[in-house]
């Protein structure tokens, strides 16, 4: 009876280290892939397509808007730059901009169901 016991302790330990283990190495091994990752964006960016050191400037970019138009939100990401701009006459629109050369990636009408 002593015997099984022990073995039955044992087994706990040994679950509760692997299970250690396992969360640790998730752990250690997403950190490491974000890392990578972050590095790898900004080696494949070119350096000839950076608008600062043309112009000084870290963005160069230009949204003509009508007048009446506002600014609502703004969100950005790695590799964008999203505007919500709210029209005169309340239409929403959202704006995706490149970060790296400020030309518009695309843009979204929002339109609301009657």
């Amino acid at each position: 009876m002593r015997a099984i016991k022990f073995l039955v302790f044992a087994m706990g330990v040994v679950l509760i280290v692997g299970f250690t283990v396992v969360v640790v190495e998730i752990v250690r091994r997403s950190s490491t892939l974000k890392t990578e990752t972050a590095a790898a964006d900004v080696a494949e960016r070119p350096a000839a397509a950076d608008p600062a050191a043309a112009t000084g400037r870290a963005f160069d970019g230009r949204l003509d808007l009508p007048e009446g138009a506002r600014l609502g939100e703004v969100a950005a990401t790695s590799s964008r730059v999203v505007l919500h701009v709210i029209m005169p006459d309340g239409e929403d629109i959202l704006y995706s901009f490149d970060p790296v050369t400020g030309e518009i990636a695309g843009s979204l009408r929002i339109v609301r169901s009657q």
